[in-house]
């Protein structure tokens, strides 16, 4: 998910969506609004539901990027605001 995730906060977003309680309402609404969401998330929540669902996870799930867009630029951050 991101560069610095070990895997824990995907491991955790799984355990939620595999909630015995309310694990599929929360499934059942990201389906249900998955055409909402952008792109690169769309394929975050996707193999997110297949995991919960037991399917195999993909390969190489680390090496995706999130979109350029979404990152700092640590440029930016060097550079005092007045």
């Amino acid at each position: 998910m991101l560069p610095s995730d070990d895997g824990s906060i995907y491991n955790r977003l799984v355990r939620i969506l595999q909630d015995p309680d309310h694990g599929l309402a929360i499934q059942n609404d990201l389906r249900a609004g998955l055409h909402a969401l952008p792109d690169w998330m769309q394929l975050v929540v996707r193999e997110l539901l297949q995991k919960a669902q037991g399917s195999p996870e993909p390969t190489k799930r680390s090496s995706r990027k999130a979109p350029k867009s979404a990152t700092c630029d640590k440029k930016s951050e060097a550079t005092p605001t007045r």
